[in-house]
């Protein structure tokens, strides 16, 4: 599997000292790009070169997803006929916590003269 055109590459991951194997950088990596085009509406897709806030972004995300991912955060299992339940309100805090990553990175840059936060239409 072959990801493309990503906003953080795996050599730039690894030259910011990233210890993930290549595929689960990617993976990761993706899952935090579609984090970052929810909040932005896309607005770096339409861009060739990324700015460093974004790459700096990407990676912060990508260690957060990842804890969140290791937390294990079980509000009950049984034995008998295995079963796990996990509390929701991680869910919330994980959601607010990227957020707030994306919103520390990139609430001072713009894509065509448009802060990439704002939340209005793109037309002048």
């Amino acid at each position: 599997m072959k990801f493309e055109n990503q906003y953080l590459t795996y050599k730039e991951y690894k030259e910011l000292k990233g210890e993930l194997s290549e595929m689960s950088f990617s993976l990761l990596e993706y899952r935090a790009e579609k984090e970052i085009d929810e909040q932005t509406f896309n607005r770096f897709r339409k861009l060739k070169e990324y700015p460093i806030e974004l790459k700096l972004c990407i990676n912060e995300l990508i260690t957060e997803i990842k804890r969140y991912n290791e937390v294990s955060n079980k509000s009950s299992e049984t034995v008998g006929s295995y079963s796990v339940s996990y509390d929701k309100p991680v869910t919330q805090e994980k959601k607010k916590s990227l957020n707030a990553i994306i919103k520390a990175y990139l609430s001072e840059v713009k894509v065509g003269g448009i802060f990439v936060l704002y939340c209005g239409d793109d037309e002048k």
